[in-house]
C-alpha cells in the first residue's frame, strides 16, 4: 500500500513562524553580543597584564596580532550567520507561497535548488527544480492542474519576483486500466 503526504499543503500560522524566527534572531545576536564582549574583555585584561612586563612587549604584539586577527575572523563568522538568517527568511517566505498555490490534487515529492548548464546559451546558471504528482479523480484532465499550478505560480510575486518563468521538463502518465489517471511532472525556474 502506497501513499504520499503532501506536507507544503499544511499551512503554518505566519504569526506563529515570525515569532519563532524573532525569537531566534534575538537569541543568535544575544550570543554573537556576548561572545564579542567577551573577546574585547579578554583582550583588555590580557593586554593590561602584559604592559606591566617590559621584557614581553615583542610577545604581546605577536599576541594582540593574534588576537586582532581572531577578532577578524569572528566577525567574518557574524556576517555569515546574518547571511544564513537572511536567506533562511527568503527560502521561508518562497515555501509559504509554494504551499499556498499548490492544489490538493498535487503532491510534491521533491524540490532541490543547484547549479545547472543551460544548453542553448552554455553558461551556468541557479536552478530550482520542482517534482510532483497529479492525482485526479476519474474523468478529470490532471493536465489542466499543472497549468494551473504553474500559472498560479507565475503570478506569485513573493515568490516569483527572483525567478524566471517556470519552464515543464517533463510530464509522463501513470493511469491504470479503470482508475483514476495521474501524472508525474518536473518543472524548473531558472534564477533571474
Amino acid at each position: 500500500m502506497e501513499f504520499e503526504i503532501n506536507l507544503l499543503t499544511i499551512r503554518p500560522s505566519a504569526v506563529w513562524m515570525e515569532k519563532i524566527l524573532n525569537i531566534l534572531n534575538r537569541k543568535i545576536l544575544f550570543l554573537v553580543l556576548l561572545s564579542v564582549a567577551g573577546i574585547v574583555i579578554l583582550v583588555g585584561l590580557y593586554a593590561k597584564g602584559i604592559t606591566k612586563k617590559t621584557g614581553q612587549a615583542v610577545i604581546a604584539g605577536q599576541k594582540i596580532l593574534e588576537i586582532t586577527m581572531e577578532k577578524q575572523r569572528v566577525s567574518s563568522l557574524v556576517n555569515i550567520l546574518y547571511q544564513i538568517q537572511n536567506n533562511r527568511n527568503v527560502w521561508f517566505g518562497k515555501l509559504k507561497a509554494l504551499s499556498e498555490v499548490t492544489p490538493d490534487q498535487i503532491f510534491l515529492t521533491n524540490m532541490d535548488f543547484k547549479e545547472v548548464t543551460v544548453k542553448k546559451r552554455k553558461n551556468k546558471k541557479d536552478s530550482l527544480n520542482i517534482q510532483g504528482v497529479i492525482n485526479t479523480s476519474v474523468g478529470e484532465d490532471p493536465s489542466t492542474f499543472i497549468q494551473k499550478f504553474m500559472k498560479d505560480l507565475k503570478n506569485k510575486p513573493s515568490f516569483m519576483k527572483d525567478f524566471e518563468d517556470p519552464v515543464l521538463v517533463s510530464v509522463s502518465s501513470n493511469q491504470k486500466k479503470g482508475k483514476a489517471e495521474s501524472l508525474d511532472f518536473e518543472f524548473q525556474l531558472f534564477r533571474k
